[in-house]
């Protein structure tokens, strides 16, 4: 029983010790792993750039400058015929309102003729015919030739005002602005062959250098480069879609963007000031009015004057008929009383007598 006993513990401990040398040689071969190869790979794939990357940021950075010029069309985005609508509708209010006033001014010009006429046979019946003359010629017949100057003098500014703006608009488009929006159109076509040229220099350079995987992403990623610079433009050049406040005051959208606000400044509203006509013809049509009414302030003033004179004389001449009917009554009463005085002293000469 002993024996077998030790057989069987002797047998379990070789066993175990087969087993121990047996997984001795796997944990052993744990360090032989070429790990270094691996990070030698990832050296390598480091100066690789990913092409999907490259891309979302041309995406987003186009998105950006499209979101600003967005905001720059927002402020206003149609100048040039809100403008054009807005001289439209003054332009028409002018016409409407010359029309108007040259209506009204003829209905007072030919209502105040009658009178006119009246007081010309007046001054004609008083023999004043130069006055009579003047009154014709400043009532009758000057107003209505100012009465055909008014939408003369109206339209005038107008067809000035068209021409001025012409000439504003092509001082707009011309000189510095011209200028400059050419130079930001063509800045887009600069800005791609500048990177198409740096993009070749690098896969040259990589060649030579024997960067095959610089080479390689320098190659794959040029496309998404050029349509960068082409959109976007670079640290030196703006691109198509470079907003204002981008590289150089923004590319060739914002540009022409700009001219047309400077294009819809150039074109002012006409203005629409009463005519120098119509202001003569009130102060002509005023005038004679006026004089009319000094006229016949100034005669009821005389008529007045004389009504008093004629009173002051009439109370005079009362007053002294007054004194002189007292006159001739106190001459009466005296003889009356010297006959009387006589009879007395007849009467006492005569008793006297007796």
């Amino acid at each position: 029983m002993q024996s077998a006993l030790n057989r069987t513990l002797t047998t379990g401990v070789v066993l175990v010790g087969a087993s121990a040398l047996a997984l001795t040689p796997i944990v052993a071969s744990g360090p032989d792993i070429q790990l270094p190869s691996i990070r030698s790979a990832e050296v390598q794939m480091a100066a690789f750039v990913n092409p999907i990357d490259e891309w979302i940021q041309v995406i987003g950075t186009s998105f950006t400058n499209l979101s600003a010029l967005g905001n720059q069309v927002a402020l206003d985005p149609t100048p040039i015929l809100s403008q054009l609508t807005t001289n439209f509708f003054a332009t028409a209010t002018t016409l409407v309102n010359t029309a108007s006033q040259t209506f009204g001014q003829a209905v007072s010009t030919f209502a105040a003729m009658p009178q006119a006429l009246l007081t010309a046979a007046q001054q004609v019946a008083e023999g004043h015919v130069a006055d009579a003359v003047q009154t014709i010629w400043g009532s009758v017949l000057l107003p209505p030739a100012f009465l055909a100057i008014i939408p003369i003098s109206a339209v005038i500014p107008l067809v000035q005002n068209a021409a001025q703006n012409v000439a504003n608009v092509i001082g707009a488009l011309g000189g510095t602005n011209l200028l400059l929006t050419g130079i930001a159109v063509i800045s887009p076509i600069y800005a791609t062959i500048t990177q198409f040229g740096d993009s070749a220099q690098a896969v040259v350079d990589a060649v030579k250098a024997g960067d095959f995987a610089t080479a390689a992403s320098a190659l794959i990623n040029a496309p998404a480069m050029l349509t960068n610079a082409f959109l976007n433009g670079n640290d030196m050049t703006p691109g198509l879609l470079t907003p204002l406040d981008g590289v150089g005051g923004g590319g060739a959208i914002a540009a022409l963007l700009k001219l047309r606000d400077a294009v819809a400044v150039a074109i002012a509203p006409p203005a629409a000031p009463e005519s120098a006509a119509a202001k003569t013809l009130k102060a002509k049509i005023a005038a004679p009015t006026e004089a009319t009414a000094s006229e016949s302030s100034d005669g009821a003033t005389t008529l007045d004057a004389s009504a008093g004179t004629v009173k002051a004389h009439g109370a005079a001449a009362a007053s002294s008929k007054t004194k002189a009917d007292s006159g001739k009554k106190a001459t009466g009463a005296a003889t009356s009383h010297g006959e009387t005085s006589s009879g007395k002293a007849g009467s006492g000469r005569h008793h006297g007598a007796a």
